[in-house]
């Protein structure tokens, strides 16, 4: 059984703040401590505060604390609110084409071996891992001074801008597109960006968004030129390549895609909300000019 990185990160929060009945620790300070992208831990905090795990308080010296006492979160139910797919495999879901659906046998020993996993995670409450070791390791995390940032040495000049992301290429002409979920704010299909936390560099910034947002580590190969902008944001991109597996994205994708840039364009085109249409066609645009002038050839 595998869990995602998104639910590894909500035990590591109520972990802490069950460690620490007495104060209010902030997200900022989470963070820190457990060196994780604090954009990051911001959606795993509203996350766990919209399930009822966690609870915000707000105004000078607010913070978060557990929404109720420890015993009575169970790991288990943390887990099934966090994970957004327990299918193990294409049968366990609606969509299955697998020939042998209506007559194999390995969909329900895994679907057993799912129900003692999660039993077993049932019996467990967050007070049952809140032990004297945890405790001490916690505390002196709070003792600690935060890292440092890695000085940062850019090849390039990055236009200053709001947010940061990435076009993940293939050397064929196929870009990387996500799917955010329930098409939030009218995207249907658009490109990983994001804004950048307290010592982030933009290279920094565009990498990890790329890699919460489609699960993708990739590597950056060139500036994208130009300032993107959305009504909203301006916005800076990246040409970068995969640097590795694909892994799980986080909760707010619900799919990623390759595309060839015809295709790109008419998934992108779906998107209701106009200008950031407007802003990733042209991000689009520029990519292929981008990979055509890379290449020597025309993607048409």
């Amino acid at each position: 059984m595998h869990i995602t990185q998104h639910t590894d990160y909500a035990l590591r929060v109520l972990i802490y703040l069950g460690a620490n009945p007495e104060r209010l620790p902030t997200i900022q300070e989470i963070a820190e401590r457990f060196e994780i992208s604090r954009s990051h831990l911001m959606k795993v905090v509203n996350q766990l505060i919209r399930s009822g795990f966690a609870e915000g308080v707000r105004g000078k010296g607010g913070g978060l604390r557990l929404a109720r006492p420890a015993t009575e979160i169970r790991v288990g139910d943390v887990v099934r609110q966090m994970e957004t797919d327990l299918v193990l495999v294409e049968c366990f879901g609606e969509q299955s084409r697998c020939l042998l659906t209506t007559s194999c046998r390995l969909k329900g020993v895994l679907g057993k071996a799912l129900e003692a996993f999660l039993a077993a995670l049932d019996q467990v409450s967050l007070a049952d891992v809140l032990g004297p070791a945890e405790q001490q390791i916690l505390h002196m995390l709070q003792r600690m001074p935060a890292p440092a940032a890695a000085p940062a040495t850019p090849a390039w000049q990055v236009p200053t801008a709001q947010a940061y992301g990435g076009v993940l290429i293939r050397p064929e002409g196929e870009v990387l597109l996500r799917e955010p979920a329930n098409h939030f704010d009218g995207y249907v299909w658009t490109f990983a960006k994001g804004k950048p936390d307290p010592g982030e560099t933009p290279e920094t910034t565009a990498l990890r968004e790329l890699r919460e947002e489609t699960g993708y580590p990739a590597k950056i190969i060139d500036l994208l030129p130009g300032v993107f902008h959305s009504g909203l944001s301006s916005n800076v991109y990246f040409m970068m390549e995969v640097a590795g597996p694909q892994g799980t994205p986080e909760w707010e994708t619900s799919a990623t895609r390759w595309a060839g840039f015809d295709t790109a364009s008419t998934l992108i085109a779906q998107s209701t909300n106009t200008k950031g249409r407007a802003r990733d066609l042209a991000v689009l645009a520029a990519a292929r000019s981008w990979w055509e002038g890379r290449y020597g050839v025309d993607a048409g």
